[in-house]
């Protein structure tokens, strides 16, 4: 079962005051509809005086009476007359939310901490000069809440009435706006102005009454030269009048408007035709093929190449370049030549790849001198993994990504995960080396192996390399771990009893070769005396006992998963720190890989934190997802309509996340995503802040597609001590040990512009409340060798040499775990825990 819960069992931050609402009747009025009436009263004074011709402002009082205790307290005008504006707020009981000033058309009013009856406030409220007609405030409501009950009495309708016959000059708020018109082109003067009704208006060019021109604008349709000048209006009432000579308006007129020139009518397109179809081909496992067409027609043309009919993703060039073929590759080949006159597709060429397993099969050899053992995994499609162990130098000759050319040969970069030593040193490796060296060899013709390791001064030789045998059931490649710890183990099992195994455990490495017998047993003696003993069950999972020269035994644990339905996989990760606005968001970047897209649920959790004893949650959760800086979707309260409340609980269900309340006002999203690299960023919905908790779930229903899976967490928020620790979970599903890659970035996010970034980061794994592992430095682990290739494998960009930065490695049984990213010695800054899938 996937959970989450082991991100709440304690507190993290302290509650923070609340900002600002804009809407808070969502937060404080909605809920008390339902409640019942109980005895309390509003009043607001004054309910009429006299108004200033020349505008000014009123200062209203407000009290609220309520006996007993409240729970909360609130007063609203709802409609303000048009005009008015919100000045300030005063008095010995303020409202902590109030309308911000210059707000017009609705006053709202709230406490968070509620006073003692009667509570009682001023505020100010601005009008302008020339008023007409009565001044009316209605809607006025006081609004109680106490356990229990609530209140909503309304207030009476304050009417004010403006000074009667006093008339109000004229003032020109917007004078008309000057211009450069194309001749025959038009243009409209403008002007707006207040003052007592009627008013009149007398426009003007170069200080002369434009005839007729006596509205509040002024059209000068097609211009001619003489239509320049400088423009003026002069606005008239019984009071007086203005006028825009201070602000002329000049209109300057310029070359002739343009000729569009008739249409020209193209000549007809010519649909295409195709002059060289593709040729058939017969092409080697492992070779490569190149198909091409060449057809004449009106441009542009487009190209759309098919395999038995059905059209290749990304083919629409004239050429198809076919790479390291398989048998997979052969079939019947054709592509769609089109213009916007029509398409034709070409003959078929037929692609054949001749059957025969070639080089495949398993290849056990030795390193000359006597200096190791090794096997090579070659299978049908000419891809292979090489497994090794160099006496002499103490080194693990280990690579994945060995591929035969048509000619047999192949080569790979092996990086320096052991430092080198002499036969004569005694201890283990205490250093890793930088760099990679070369592993290259060939297969004849007759089947035999040679080869060389040039930086190890070795060479290498196997005889042909079988492909049945008494142990074909359990022949393979096995990597595996040890649960709780960085050391990896590598094992190719071959279908005639051959065994060869190779651990590596930070900078030092054993192996050797062994038998296996027709029942799945192995055991391998090494050189040194060490010995592995282990067997392999029918589902293909490997488990081996190493029992070292000097030292502790261990036990590793893996399977072949090339040979299984399933995979260990991240099926959920999260994270939980504090979320608050612009600089102080929390964000969370996940990955999806694959090939289609797939089902995820990303929830960001606020006020349900509180049901599990988080003090501070964020009030009221606010979610959005992006990728490569385009919003795909935001939610705000998961249960209304709009959010798809019972698609989401649905998969909240399927996936075993906690439920959530229909009507709180935490944040879900259920998307279909495709492949690729997402962010999620979570704010209080008003601005408010608090602690959050972001999960990322696959909400695949059935099978999940081994391809398609979420292979990485990182979260970026602030990082201290105690309860301000940044903290991230995820849960590994399957049965055997999953290697992960875990780093908790501080000093390394200078180089991206982040400021006040985390000095000096200490990083914890957690399986309950047991810490595996501890890190407050990557460069003094002794896997700093290997977490510099797993970074550059998965992409992670490169923590400077003997940086402060932290990162661990581990192989990690399924189940759930917490990581834990804080500041030594009191420290805090901006931080980032990242969490990887390796290979």
């Amino acid at each position: 079962m996937r959970r989450t819960w082991f991100l709440l069992c304690s507190d993290l931050l302290p509650s923070h005051p609340l900002s600002r609402v804009k809407s808070f009747r969502r937060l404080l009025l909605l809920p008390l509809l339902s409640a019942t009436v109980w005895a309390q009263s509003v009043s607001v004074t004054p309910s009429s005086t006299a108004l200033s011709a020349a505008g000014g402002s009123i200062t209203f009082t407000v009290v609220l009476t309520y006996p007993g205790s409240a729970s909360s307290v609130a007063f609203q005008v709802d409609t303000v007359p048009a005009g008015w504006t919100f000045g300030t707020v005063s008095g010995t009981n303020v409202p902590q939310i109030s309308p911000p000033t210059g707000e017009t058309g609705r006053f709202e009013f709230a406490y968070l901490t509620i006073p003692v009856s009667p509570a009682s406030f001023t505020f100010t409220a601005r009008y302008p000069a020339g008023l007409v007609g009565n001044q009316v405030f209605s809607g006025i409501t006081g609004i109680v809440r106490v356990p229990g009950g609530a209140s909503l009495p309304s207030a009476p309708v304050i009417t004010f009435s403006p000074p009667a016959g006093a008339a109000v000059a004229p003032a020109i708020v917007t004078p008309p706006a000057g211009a450069t018109i194309n001749v025959g082109a038009s243009h409209t003067l403008a002007v707006t102005a207040t003052g007592s009704a009627p008013l009149s208006y007398q426009w003007r060019k170069g200080g002369v009454a434009v005839a007729g021109a006596t509205g509040t604008t002024l059209v000068l349709a097609n211009v001619t030269t003489a239509a320049a000048g400088s423009y003026t209006v002069v606005v008239t009432n019984a009071a007086g009048s203005a006028n825009s000579d201070n602000a002329p308006a000049i209109i300057t007129v310029g070359n002739p408007l343009p000729v569009t020139p008739p249409p020209v009518t193209p000549p007809a397109a010519t649909p295409p035709t195709i002059t060289t179809p593709p040729t058939a081909s017969t092409v080697a496992l492992g070779a490569s093929v190149t198909l091409g067409v060449t057809a004449n027609g009106t441009s542009p043309l487009t190209y759309q190449w098919r395999k038995d009919g059905a059209s290749i993703a990304g083919a629409t060039n004239a050429t198809l370049a076919l790479t390291n073929v398989t048998a997979a590759t052969a079939g019947s080949y054709s592509v769609v030549v089109a213009n916007a006159a029509g398409s034709t597709t070409s003959s078929a060429a037929q692609v054949t790849v001749p059957s025969g397993a070639g080089p495949a099969g398993t290849y056990v050899g030795t390193f000359g001198n006597n200096g190791g053992h090794f096997a090579l995994l070659v299978r049908p499609d000419r891809t292979g993994v090489f497994v090794g162990y160099a006496h002499a130098s103490r080194s693990a000759v280990v690579s994945r990504a060995i591929t035969l050319s048509v000619d047999g040969r192949f080569s790979a970069d092996v990086p320096r995960e052991v430092s080198a030593q002499s036969p004569t040193h005694e201890g283990p490796a205490t250093a890793a080396q930088e760099g990679v060296f070369r592993l290259s060899g060939t297969i004849a013709a007759d089947g035999k192996l040679t080869g060389s390791v040039p930086a190890l001064d070795l060479g290498f030789s196997a005889p042909a390399g079988t492909q049945t045998g008494p142990t074909s059931d359990f022949a393979g490649f096995y990597q595996s771990g040890v649960a709780g710890s960085s050391s990896v183990g590598y094992t190719l099992l071959g279908p005639a009893g051959e065994a060869v195994m190779v651990v590596v455990s930070g900078t030092n490495a054993e192996g050797g070769r062994g038998n296996l017998d027709p029942s799945g047993r192995f055991t391998i003696n090494t050189a040194s005396g060490a010995r592995f003993s282990g067997e392999v069950r029918t589902d293909k999972v490997l488990t081996a006992a190493y029992s070292p020269t000097s030292g502790v035994p261990t036990t590793f644990q893996g399977a072949n998963q090339e040979a299984r339905t399933d995979i260990e996989k991240l099926v959920n990760i999260s994270t939980r720190s504090r979320a608050g606005s612009g600089a102080e968001s929390l964000i969370v970047g996940f990955v999806i890989t694959g090939t289609s897209p797939k089902p995820v649920l990303v929830r960001a959790i606020g006020p349900s934190l509180a049901g599990f004893g988080v003090a501070g949650a964020l009030a009221a959760a606010r979610l959005e997802v992006f990728r490569a800086g385009t919003s795909l979707a935001v939610s705000n309260n998961w249960g209304e309509v709009g959010g798809g409340p019972n698609a989401v609980a649905a998969a909240a269900a399927q996936v075993s996340a906690f439920p959530l309340s229909p009507t709180s006002r935490d944040a879900a999203l259920l998307l279909n995503l495709t492949p690729g690299d997402y962010t999620a960023v979570v704010t209080g919905q008003a601005g408010e802040s608090g602690v959050a908790l972001v999960e990322v779930y696959d909400a695949t229903v059935g099978p999940i597609p081994r391809a398609q899976r979420i292979i990485n967490l990182a979260t970026r928020s602030r990082a201290g001590s105690g309860d301000n620790l940044l903290i991230a979970g995820f849960y590994i599903a399957g049965t055997v040990p999953k290697r992960v890659l875990v780093r908790g970035a501080g000093p390394a996010l200078a180089q991206f512009g982040v400021n006040d970034a985390l000095a000096r980061p200490e990083l914890a794994v957690y399986s309950g409340d047991t810490a595996l592992v501890r890190n407050t430095g990557w460069s003094n682990s002794p896997d700093v060798a290997a977490i510099t290739k797993a970074a550059a494998q998965v992409g992670a960009f490169a923590f400077p040499v003997a940086s402060a930065d932290t990162a661990v490695i581990l192989s990690l049984a399924p189940g759930a775990y917490t990581v834990q990213l804080g500041g030594a010695v009191g420290t805090s800054g901006n931080a980032l825990i990242e969490i990887y899938e390796l290979p």
